[in-house]
């Protein structure tokens, strides 16, 4: 009987059960036919670095200028070899392929700098760095590139730096002031989750003005944390004006999650045990995966609770909402399949890929509406039972834990479209877990747990995200400033692109098909898009441009796969790449609203070489080292086309079109000359000598008046046509004008 006892006492040690009402099958712990193949996914990280925290400044240890007597930890030689040649490259030269090199890097430096945050080696002999955007020392809200290395060359620079602006760095306010303020501004009179701190930044104005505005304001960036158990719950990002204290811009970074009640069944959990006289005691802590533990908040929203634990009997919960117990284990249950799904499918150990403990927070708040991640754990209310059931179900945990990745990897601002990508990777990778553990997996978000009472419903449907109000295409896209500019909303853009990329299918607002590549595939691609290349501001156009990259590395250039991301994407109207200066111009010009419109080509060489160019619904952007990027539309465009674009003596252009001093017409200067229009003479091309006699009278504003016919032969030599008379050119004499 000794012998026995002992022996059922080892099973309850290894093993924890959670008990439903009616357990009468233990369901798998994952799903192994999903996983047969995963061990030979390519760019699983090998090496990681991260750099040392800010100084007390406020900026991290600057990476062009930092030295080992400032502090920091010392590099590994493969972290120095790869930054020192990042450095370089981004000093010297443009960061994409249509920017020009700044004529003098020494004054660019002066001007911008770049702080290592991390650096990754991955199995494809590749190497990444995070670089933080500073100016004059001060970091740059939202700026941060991610350089690519192999062991030979610069392979790409993604992410996003802001240099179009003059700002003076130095502030006016304090950081108590700073601080003073956006407490004035918000108005609450509890205390706060942690103390808050006042850090000055470079806030580009497109994040608050639109892309439209490439100003920037000196702010100090402040986070006022609510955890208080109720809707007030939210952490505010304030930023202060540094010059007078007003508010700039204002928005809640907290991610707010949905999910389920518990429906995850009977399910073998990896408790901690230990004896504690005269009982063994039990405790909701995984040792195998990074001490992750649950704690109760009991109805509190304040610390962190007490760990569930328990004497003698490794049993917990019955499955329903009357035992405090079973919630927890459907959150431990969530905890440990997220872990694993994350560390044999992807390579990644916890959130930070290097063990980070996990620690959830359950009944929170009373009748708590939410789940979240707040920067340091994971967060479950009960709900109220109308709106929500308990918010604990399996692909909740795994949506609340992909935040974490997502904020120790891209750092996706929360807000427009970097938000919608923020909440969208955390629906990808949610309903990825439940695939991954075969346990009711769907493209559903939030059936089981939203309105209780109404069955069939859910919160979003990436497989049809119209269903339940979210647009499908970016043409639908929400552009208001609510829900953080749409972060939910729009989320079902991206939804849909993997979804269709996945399984495949038909988007119901462009009609476009595509052929599914498989989950395997589909979320090997995503993950790499979003913890190699995606930036704290990247956008919709940056997923599309980094995920067919993620392809082109994981399947190659061209292949099925690549060729299947562009459909995706496409499907949902985000058809081609813009980037660099182009993009830069194309932003400018009021982006998709402006009258260019969305692109319909991806960047593409020049026929003749030695340049860029997208085409637009509205016309072209053309860039060379030489001339910048500029515009071209209407009929100057269809008139430089028909002489042959940049191939022709004509050449690239030199301005955009623009507005005569005359205010009637509208011209473009080109290399080799320039196409004037009016709406009474048309589209006529001058050059040579004959431009430049017409140039020397006046242009247009001289008695010629505009062009009305190109220059063409006239006997040995050339003319063109004015509305005022015409100008002759002959080898022996020159140019002659003729009035009349």
């Amino acid at each position: 009987m000794k012998k026995l006892v002992l022996w059922c006492l080892s099973l309850i040690m290894t093993f924890g059960v959670a008990l439903p009402p009616f357990a009468t099958q233990a369901q798998t712990s994952r799903n192994d036919d999903e996983e047969s193949n995963q061990t030979r996914v390519q760019g699983r990280i090998l090496k990681t670095f991260q750099e040392a925290e800010p100084t007390k400044s406020g900026a991290p240890q600057a990476g062009a200028n930092a030295t080992p007597t400032q502090g920091r930890k010392p590099r590994p030689i493969w972290v120095e070899s790869a930054l020192q040649r990042s450095l370089d490259f981004l000093s010297k030269q443009d960061r994409t392929t249509s920017e020009p090199a700044p004529a003098n890097p020494r004054e660019r430096n002066a001007r911008v700098d770049f702080a290592l945050v991390s650096a990754e080696q991955d199995d494809l002999g590749q190497t990444h760095l995070r670089l933080n955007q500073l100016r004059d020392g001060v970091r740059v809200f939202g700026g941060q590139v991610i350089a690519h290395l192999d062991a030979k060359n610069m392979r790409a620079v993604s992410g996003r730096e802001f240099d179009e602006f003059n700002l003076e760095t130095k502030a006016g306010l304090s950081p108590d002031q700073a601080l003073e303020a956006a407490k004035n501004a918000l108005k609450f009179k509890g205390e706060f989750a942690e103390e808050p701190k006042a850090e000055l930044v470079v806030l580009p104005n497109e994040f608050f003005k639109g892309e439209e505005d490439k100003g920037a304001t000196l702010v100090y960036h402040i986070e006022l944390k609510i955890e208080d158990g109720t809707d007030a719950t939210a952490h505010h990002q304030y930023f202060i004006n540094a010059k007078d204290g007003s508010v700039v811009w204002h928005f809640d970074a907290l991610p707010h999650g949905t999910g389920y009640s518990l429906y995850s069944g009977a399910q073998a959990i990896n408790t901690e045990s230990a004896f504690s006289f005269p009982f063994l005691n039990y405790r909701m802590r995984d040792t195998s995966r990074g001490n992750a533990e649950v704690r109760d908040m009991n109805g509190s929203s304040s610390g962190n609770g007490t760990l569930f634990q328990k004497n003698l009997i490794d049993v917990w919960g019955n499955g329903t909402n009357a035992n405090d117990e079973s919630a927890a284990v459907d959150v431990f249950f969530g905890m440990a399949r997220t872990w694993d799904y994350y560390k044999y499918v992807h390579g990644r150990d916890g959130i930070d890929g290097a063990g980070y403990k996990m620690v959830a927070r359950v009944h929170y708040g009373s009748n708590y509406n939410n789940a979240f991640w707040n920067g340091t754990n994971i967060t479950f209310g009960d709900g109220n039972g109308t709106s929500f059931s308990p918010l604990v179900s399996l692909d909740v945990v795994a949506h609340e834990i992909t935040h974490g990745v997502t904020e120790k990897t891209a750092g996706l601002i929360y807000s427009k479209e970097s938000g919608a990508l923020n909440e969208s990777f955390s629906d990808i990778f949610g309903t990825m877990v439940e695939y991954y553990s075969g346990i009711n997996p769907d493209y559903l978000i939030g059936e089981d747990c939203y309105t209780p009472g109404t069955s069939g419903d859910a919160l979003r449907s990436m497989s049809n995200p119209t269903l339940y109000g979210d647009p499908d295409h970016y043409s639908n896209r929400y552009t208001g400033s609510g829900d953080n500019g749409g972060v939910h909303t729009n989320s079902g853009i991206p939804n849909n692109a993997y979804y269709l990329l996945a399984i495949g299918g038909t988007n119901g607002t462009s009609g476009i098909s595509v052929t599914g590549i498989g989950r395997f595939k589909a979320r090997a691609i995503f993950y790499r898009a979003l913890t190699t290349y995606l930036g704290p501001s990247s956008r919709f156009i940056d997923a599309r441009r980094w995920t067919l990259q993620a392809a082109a590395d994981l399947y190659g250039s061209g292949s099925t796969e690549y060729n299947a991301v562009a459909q995706a994407w496409r499907a949902v109207g985000i058809p081609y790449i813009v980037y660099g200066a182009i993009r830069a111009k194309w932003d400018s010009l009021g982006a998709e609203t402006g009258f260019l419109g969305m692109p319909t080509t991806d960047e593409l060489s020049t026929a003749c070489g030695g340049g860029r160019f997208n085409h637009f619904v509205g016309g072209s952007i053309y860039w060379t080292p030489a001339t910048g990027a500029h515009e071209v539309h209407g009929a100057i465009r269809s008139k430089w086309a028909s002489l042959g674009w940049e191939c022709s003596f004509l050449g690239f252009p030199l301005t955009d079109e623009s507005v005569t001093p005359d205010g009637i017409g509208r011209y473009n200067h080109f290399q080799g000359g320039s196409v004037y229009w009016t709406p009474a003479t048309g589209a006529h091309e001058v050059h040579g000598a004959i431009r430049d006699k017409w140039a020397s009278l006046g242009w247009e504003r001289s008695a010629l008046g505009y062009p009305t016919s190109d220059e063409q032969a006239y006997a040995s030599g050339r003319v063109s046509n004015f509305q005022g008379g015409r100008i002759y050119w002959f080898p022996v004499i020159g140019t002659i004008v003729v009035y009349g």
